[in-house]
């Protein structure tokens, strides 16, 4: 474990539970509309398209379940269904922010963190990656929209 007056290693996040009860709730809505709709129109087209959206809710339901770990030597990103995706400290060369969204690129890799729905110890990654750039010189650039996706860091 490692201390400093802003962050305690490992910093463990997820996203917050608000997001999470709203997309519960707009799926369990979206599915029982189309099924009401479906029983009183019987118009199957009109309640497919409750249906579809309602399962898109169910979907980011799973996805709202990913988890970001940060620790002295790695940084890992938990995301179902699509898998893990790990970045080790010693690979990096840069990060690129918006302050909501991290991407921490090495030689021939990256890893891309968005931070908007996270809950608690957002601050404590923040030091962290202060603590981090002061410590590996590292340069600091904006975000760039072209590149949001993970790059050979896929574990499982």
């Amino acid at each position: 474990m490692t201390q400093s007056n802003e962050f305690t290693l490992p910093i463990k996040m997820s996203i917050h539970w608000l997001p999470k009860a709203m997309y519960i709730f707009g799926a369990v809505s979206l599915l029982v509309f189309a099924v009401l709709l479906y029983i009183v129109t019987h118009q199957i087209l009109f309640s497919a398209v409750f249906g579809v959206f309602g399962l898109l809710n169910v979907y980011t339901i799973i996805l709202s379940q990913a988890t970001i770990d940060v620790d002295q030597n790695t940084i890992t990103l938990f995301s179902p269904p699509r898998g893990t995706y790990k970045f080790y400290w010693r690979d990096l060369r840069y990060i690129e922010t918006d302050r909501n969204t991290y991407a921490f690129f090495g030689d021939d890799k990256h890893l891309v963190v968005t931070l908007a729905f996270v809950g608690k110890r957002k601050r404590e990654f923040y030091s962290f990656v202060q603590h981090l750039i002061k410590e590996r010189r590292c340069e600091v650039r904006p975000l760039s929209s072209k590149l949001l996706m993970q790059k050979n860091t896929k574990i499982n």
